[in-house]
């Protein structure tokens, strides 16, 4: 069930990146991960209704607790991007995002933990036969492309997620991301590897799930010791890869035009506006 966790831990970030309502998306989370989950499994209707009041539960702290932080940090992220950015910065973002994210897994891990108890063998199998599905097409997103096809996709999206934020490149931005997309390394087949290095001891832990507090403190260690599944190879290439998002990222900002620069800033006022509405919502 990291479906859950990354549902609720990640929204934030994927909404804001993919250009849609912030504010009609998170009022609507608990129906999004309701969809998202039955992705992997149909809940029975006992199972939803203890789905539901974890979510409502859960929503109801996250609105309240880290929702103002979210619009503070905004506002300060605003000024410290938009002057002399640099790669460490962005590292500081990251690690604070992780921070958070780590808060929602602890937040969420009674709702995780409770679903998966309450699964049924067939569910079970269910769940395995959906993981895999999904873990296929991860991989053959890849494996049907060619190199130069998986680096314009990559280069393709970071340019629409700074292109919603300042708006469209410049030539030089353009340019300069065409040629550093030739260093981005081909990681979707090791995702997939990952996932199914990680999902193999879920399965396995699934056959105690009779026992609450031994299926607790074992989802608990398989999140906390995710990184441990990723594989030497995995491992250098996503600290390359992340190198050279950040690079491009501090490039970006560093080189923006004024027009650019003030549509950014104008972004992040109205990110952190929708922020603090959505936190003064009962």
């Amino acid at each position: 069930m990291k479906i859950l966790r990354r549902s609720m831990g990640f929204v934030l970030a994927a909404v804001v990146l993919s250009g849609c309502s912030i504010k009609m998306a998170y009022n609507n989370m608990d129906r999004l991960v309701r969809w998202q989950v039955n992705d992997y499994v149909r809940l029975d209707s006992t199972q939803e209704e203890f789905l539901d009041a974890q979510l409502n539960h859960f929503m109801s702290w996250h609105r309240r607790s880290h929702l103002p932080l979210y619009a503070d940090y905004v506002v300060v992220l605003s000024s410290q991007l938009t002057d002399h950015p640099n790669e460490a910065s962005l590292k500081r973002i990251f690690t604070q995002l992780s921070v958070w994210s780590e808060e929602v897994e602890v937040r969420l891990l009674p709702a995780v933990v409770g679903v998966l108890a309450k699964l049924s063998d067939t569910q079970v199998s269910e769940l395995a036969s959906n993981m895999e599905e999904n873990n296929i097409e991860m991989a053959e997103a890849d494996d049907d492309a060619s190199i130069d096809e998986i680096q314009a996709r990559w280069a393709g999206e970071l340019k629409d997620s700074f292109s919603r934020f300042a708006g469209r490149l410049t030539t030089q931005q353009k340019s300069y991301l065409k040629m550093r997309s030739g260093q981005f390394q081909p990681e979707g087949v090791l995702w997939a590897q990952y996932r199914r290095r990680w999902q193999a001891d879920l399965l396995l832990l699934l056959k105690q799930r009779e026992d609450l507090d031994a299926l607790t403190l074992g989802y608990r260690g398989l999140v906390e010791r995710r990184e441990s599944y990723y594989g030497e190879v995995l491992s250098k290439i996503n600290q390359q890869n992340n190198t050279l998002r950040r690079q491009v990222a501090v490039h970006f900002l560093a080189n923006m035009s004024a027009k650019q620069s003030a549509r950014f800033v104008e972004s992040m006022e109205d990110l952190a506006q929708d922020f603090r509405e959505l936190a003064a919502q009962s």
